[in-house]
């Protein structure tokens, strides 16, 4: 992909900028931008997708999270973020925020994820709902946008209660209990092709910072309960909640298939 686009751009038609447009205008990045997207979006049906590895990675880590669907954010040692803004416009404080206005606009009031959790607050409501798209878009760049978006709105949530600027520290187990809840479909495989398709040169700054912690969010949730990965919980309760949670999600499998 890379190779195509440095090709492409010594060309005639990409070497300079177009007729009439001032030359400071013509900006290589944008036009390699351009062209990445517009090659995948053209050539996506012939691109390598995910291999059977990945795919059975996908429904590992999509169990993974439905059985763990019972946490709670101090199981990840995560403070609380307080009273969200919609509660205190219906309690007759403060109006709701632009956050809280736009999850009810998305979602009819707070919206449901795939696994049906309501998140406590609209920030993590609407970074859910970013995470949720990434499987719906197809260009690299448009999965990384939404990543940022996510994680950006987490941050926001993370500073509006601390009111300081907030950390990677910080960031990371609010990222993990978000996905979580939220689901994300082909988690494995969707980190995978940002990293095939996604130029090395142009992974840098905010993207690179919040794509290193969305891998490692999904890192953390396919390793948690091993040894030396817990959660802020007794082990002999994770086991039998997690367990719990395994039985009841066989059951629901079970019932779903039609009798022969």
């Amino acid at each position: 992909m890379g190779r195509v686009q440095v090709r492409l751009l010594r060309t005639e038609a990409f070497s300079g900028a177009p007729r009439g447009a001032p030359q400071d205008a013509w900006d290589a990045a944008e036009v390699g931008e351009g062209l990445e997207r517009f090659l995948i979006q053209k050539l996506h049906a012939l691109l390598p997708k995910e291999t059977p590895e990945e795919a059975e990675e996908d429904m590992f880590l999509d169990r993974k999270m439905r059985c763990l669907a019972w946490l709670e954010p101090e199981h990840l040692e995560i403070s609380p973020l307080g009273v969200s803004d919609a509660q205190e416009g219906s309690n007759g404080g403060s109006s709701p925020s632009p956050a809280s206005r736009a999850a009810d606009a998305a979602g009819e009031g707070a919206p449901k994820i795939l696994g049906g959790d309501v998140l406590p607050v609209p920030e993590l409501q609407l970074a859910g709902l970013e995470f949720v798209r990434i499987d719906r878009v197809r260009a690299p760049r448009d999965k990384l946008r939404l990543i940022l978006s996510g994680c950006r709105m987490l941050m926001a949530a993370l500073e509006r209660r601390q009111r300081a600027a907030a950390t990677a520290d910080d960031l990371l187990p609010l990222l993990i209990y978000t996905v979580i809840k939220a689901r994300p479909p082909r988690l494995h495989s969707n980190i995978q092709f940002v990293a095939a398709y996604r130029h090395p040169a142009r992974m840098h700054g905010e993207e690179a910072y919040f794509f290193t912690h969305f891998c490692s969010a999904a890192a953390f949730i396919k390793s948690v309960g091993s040894s030396g990965i817990q959660l802020h919980m007794d082990r002999a309760e994770y086991e039998r909640r997690f367990a719990e949670a395994e039985e009841a999600l066989r059951q629901e499998e079970a019932a779903a298939v039609p009798p022969i």
